[in-house]
């Protein structure tokens, strides 16, 4: 079964590289590619990446918040990776992406 044409993306380990390479990548890409991602991860964790890459991104991000710090991985940050992930795997099963 064929997706709805959206993208969908999750930010990965919050205490890793990921909230930072998504921003990034995100900025990069033109306005029709932004406007078809959807960011599962916490919107605080994907601007915090941001704002240490020096971009600015407006995507839709929803998920599970998460106050691990960037470079300390904890159980919370795997938590919250896995949430995301289900997340997204979720959204993909009924056609959302």
């Amino acid at each position: 079964m064929l997706g709805c044409g959206m993208i969908g993306v999750t930010l990965g380990d919050p205490a890793g590289v990921g909230p930072e390479l998504v921003a990034w990548a995100l900025a990069q890409a033109s306005d029709e590619v932004r406007r078809q991602v959807r960011v599962f991860g916490d919107p605080a964790v994907l601007a915090r990446g941001a704002r240490a890459v020096g971009v600015t991104v407006d995507v839709p991000c929803a998920g599970v918040t998460c106050a691990t710090a960037p470079g300390r991985p904890d159980l919370a940050g795997g938590q919250a990776q896995v949430a995301w992930l289900e997340d997204a795997i979720a959204a993909a099963a009924a056609g959302q992406l």
